[in-house]
């Protein structure tokens, strides 16, 4: 998989992600990442959206958005491949794919 990001658009460049995945490896749970540098860069996301998620072991991997939870702020998603991890997970960050 590839760690580009891709949003309908939108390219790579105008895109200024402020994201290390070694340094998000001490993150607990199961994370998923991308912060940019300003709200309007933002990708929008929609619900059964595919999506990619950073696992807690640094690598990327393919989820669908199922919820979005207004109070904490994160998405509820189910992993395309249940061998990498439980079939629901709450995230906080994405890679729109």
């Amino acid at each position: 998989m590839s760690s580009s990001l891709r949003t309908s658009g939108r390219s790579d460049s105008d895109l200024q992600p402020n994201f290390d995945v070694r340094k998000e490896k001490n993150l607990h749970g199961f994370c998923c990442s991308c912060i940019f540098s300003s709200e309007d860069t933002k990708p929008e996301l929609k619900l059964n959206d595919v999506v990619q998620v950073v696992y807690d072991d640094g690598k990327l991997y393919e989820t669908k958005l199922v919820r979005f939870d207004s109070t904490t702020n994160k998405y509820k998603v189910k992993y395309t491949n249940r061998q990498y991890g439980y079939e629901w997970t709450i995230v906080d960050r994405i890679l729109k794919v």
